[in-house]
């Protein structure tokens, strides 16, 4: 049985932040830290455990219990990002309008809501899973015991999984096609500044991005681009990195006829281009070039 979709975002998130021991309540926050510009995060004394509000632009606004310890805060953190992060793949609109559905489509309300609830577990396993359960590196005891899943059938399924990685019998993960990874290719433009380049693929709608690109960063930064690449979906991906996004280039052509016009206004041409005085309205490009400073003869030393 393949990997399922939580199982394989909370892999890649914990591959992004670097996590290879157990995760502990820092890194769910460090988690919510990087998925920042998707998700804000307050505390409310209104809610009894978490809630999730849903913003403009696809975001969402995570509100956190007061007064919980610090093990317990991360915990319904890690779900609630959990529920965001898993609920495209459910292609259902959020949040789910109980009171205006029919009582035929409340059914397939409440199975929408119960397989939501199962991919935040899941998601939530997943997150503290032993790395060597998606690498395959080992299935021993000891990997059983360090594993804390909600179910024995879920471990009994991921260790043979495991197994079967070892043996070559399964690849190793690849990057899922639901990421941006599919949906945008790098270019790295150098030069006295540069920067990498995010293009679209074919005709996907997305928006060109440009970012800086230090000299003595170029190989951190472009594989964390690439991690995240490979961790977001298009639109999340949007989202972290929309402060870089290029204004969409505009063809700008003047006629000649302006280009004189605005040259006998003693408008520059261009960079280190004459200004044309008294050409008239029959004057062509070559009545004003090559250009001579008055008063000098053609030829005179």
């Amino acid at each position: 049985m393949n990997i399922s979709y939580p199982e394989v975002r909370a892999w890649l998130f914990r591959r992004v932040l670097g996590l290879e021991g157990a995760p502990g309540p820092g890194d769910v926050w460090r988690l919510a830290e990087f998925l920042g510009e998707c998700i804000e995060v307050g505390i409310s004394r209104e809610a009894p455990r978490g809630m999730q509000h849903a913003l403009p632009g696809g975001r969402a606004l995570v509100l956190l219990p007061a007064r919980r310890g610090e093990r317990e805060t991360a915990e319904i953190l890690l779900e609630e990002l959990a529920h965001y992060l898993c609920r495209d793949a459910l292609e259902m609109p959020y949040p789910l309008d109980w009171d205006a559905a029919p009582r035929g489509d409340r059914r397939s309300l409440l199975r929408w809501e119960e397989r939501d609830e199962r991919d935040a577990r899941l998601f939530s396993d997943a997150w503290n899973y032993p790395a060597e359960l998606f690498d395959g590196s080992r299935d021993d005891e000891e990997l059983r015991r360090e594993a804390r899943c909600s179910t024995e059938q879920l471990l009994t399924r991921l260790l043979e999984r495991c197994e079967r990685v070892r043996r070559g019998d399964e690849k190793p993960l690849e990057a899922p096609p639901w990421s941006a990874w599919r949906r945008y290719r790098v270019r790295v433009h150098g030069g006295p500044v540069p920067r990498v380049a995010l293009l679209p693929r074919g005709d996907a709608p997305s928006p060109r991005l440009e970012l800086p690109l230090g000299a003595g960063d170029s190989p951190g930064r472009l594989l964390a681009l690439h991690q995240d690449l490979a961790a977001l979906r298009p639109h999340e991906f949007v989202l972290k990195y929309r402060r870089w996004a290029a204004p969409r280039p505009e063809d700008v052509e003047m006629p000649w006829a302006e280009v004189l016009a605005r040259s006998r206004r003693r408008a520059p041409l261009g960079s280190g281009s004459p200004v044309v005085e008294n050409a008239g309205p029959g004057t062509s490009p070559t009545d004003v070039w090559p250009w001579r400073r008055p008063g000098r003869r053609s030829g005179s030393g």
